[in-house]
């Protein structure tokens, strides 16, 4: 699925939004019961000793059985 195919899909994008914003509309989308595609979604959880590890997904796919994962647009650690 591309963005340019699905209407009504949603885009979290961290050059307008910001990184922190990216992560707090990527948690309200997930809270949201919706079928529709999650593009650029952005994690953040707090690692073991002082680090935070970060995550961007290029696109999730919710599910009732849950959230697949589309392909991981990459992780690090800050």
């Amino acid at each position: 699925m591309s963005k340019r195919h699905s209407g009504a899909d949603t885009l979290v994008d961290i050059h307008v939004l910001g990184v922190e914003a990216a992560f707090a509309k990527t948690r309200e989308l997930m809270e949201v019961t919706s079928p529709q595609p999650i593009f650029e979604a952005g994690f953040k959880a707090d690692a073991v000793g002082d680090g935070v590890a970060l995550a961007f997904a290029d696109v999730l796919f919710p599910g009732a059985k849950g959230t697949r994962l589309g392909r991981n647009a990459g992780v690090g650690a800050a």
